[in-house]
């Protein structure tokens, strides 16, 4: 009995202290993408790291060694913080109020729709029941506009869609009109991977503004884009790729003037330095934080249900857009949520 409580407390600390180790990288994830990758895991490491702290006096019985998971349990949870808290204070802020001078208020539903989804009846529902006056689309390959554009395209009337590579097929629809303020119907980034779609609207009576979509790679994901048989070489192409594609993006906007809403599947979580650091060099206001997303489901032997715990589609504004309302929406059989915001536009 004595061994197993040994050997029990034993693989606890080395646990906690793995995780800690977990926690500190990703910490430093400012010095290396490679780091910053863990930042993807907070939704682990923080409950983790605080489970590790709370539960040490129940796993080791030796006061040495109870001390040191301790420690290494408040470590880890103390570097988990720095990264998590930060992003659940803004959730307790109130929002602008809705205006009162008269001027719109547009409402904006992005979605990644799941290349393999193949229910537009259930989307369009889940379209329908929000009534947004724009959408913006990713992940919006033939299988969706062969079901979905023929449901819409009554109430969306005006639409701009980008066919290219495997991120590239994204979309933006609208009730109002707008212009596509890209060569065709689309902008492809650094690769065929990825692309935006740049929509200004300037209605005659409302204060111009412009919607912007995009679907980043997930970041370190080794394509045929990365030459060489050195999966080292790989991953650094890979992380040189994410960091090229926000490059490319920050550049485009610096060209937008005026107010500005950006919205997408960036496949970077809201923890991770790669999405600050953006957002900040692009004079952007990230509007969600730690809104879980992604996945709804995933593939064990068929789909199966899941609650998501990755907060990898956002919502960025600039310039006087003042945001009101800000959720996620019904999945509608894909493995992302919708978010949904309510926003207007100073004068």
């Amino acid at each position: 009995m004595k061994f197993i409580k040994w050997a029990a407390g034993l693989s606890f600390a080395l646990g906690a202290t793995g995780l800690m180790l977990i926690a500190l990288a990703a910490a430093f994830g400012f010095a290396h993408p490679a780091l910053d990758f863990f930042n993807h895991l907070q939704a682990v490491i923080f409950p983790g790291t605080l489970f590790c702290l709370l539960a040490s006096p129940f796993f080791v019985d030796m006061p040495r060694w109870r001390a040191l998971a301790m420690t290494v349990s408040a470590t880890g949870f103390m570097a988990s913080s720095l990264i998590v808290v930060p992003e659940l204070t803004p959730l307790l802020n109130a929002r602008d109020a809705m205006p009162q001078d008269g001027r719109p208020v547009y409402k904006l539903l992005t979605h990644n729709l799941f290349g393999r989804n193949r229910e537009a009846a259930t989307l369009w529902d889940s379209i329908r029941a929000e009534d947004p006056d724009i959408l913006t689309f990713q992940e919006y390959f033939p299988e969706q506009r062969n079901g979905l554009h023929a449901l819409m395209e009554d109430t969306y009337p005006y639409h701009s869609i980008c066919r290219g590579g495997k991120r590239a097929n994204v979309a933006i629809y609208a009730k109002i009109p707008f212009e596509a303020e890209t060569e065709g119907a689309c902008a492809t980034g650094g690769t065929d991977r990825i692309s935006r779609i740049v929509a200004r609207f300037a209605g005659e009576d409302a204060q111009p503004f412009t919607v912007v979509t995009t679907h980043f790679d997930w970041p370190g994901q080794i394509s045929q884009l990365d030459k060489g048989d050195n999966i080292a070489e790989g991953i650094d192409l890979a992380f040189a790729r994410q960091r090229g594609q926000f490059a490319d993006l920050g550049a485009a906007l610096q060209k937008l003037p005026g107010p500005l809403v950006l919205s997408g599947d960036f496949n970077s979580t809201s923890w991770s330095y790669a999405v600050r650091g953006f957002a900040t060099r692009a004079g952007l206001e990230r509007q969600d934080h730690s809104l879980m997303t992604y996945p709804t489901r995933f593939y064990v032997a068929g789909w199966r249900e899941t609650w998501p715990f990755l907060p990898i589609d956002h919502v960025m504004t600039r310039g006087g857009i003042k945001v009101h309302e800000l959720y996620a929406g019904d999945p509608a059989g894909s493995d992302h949520k919708p978010i949904i915001t309510r926003f207007s536009v100073n004068p």
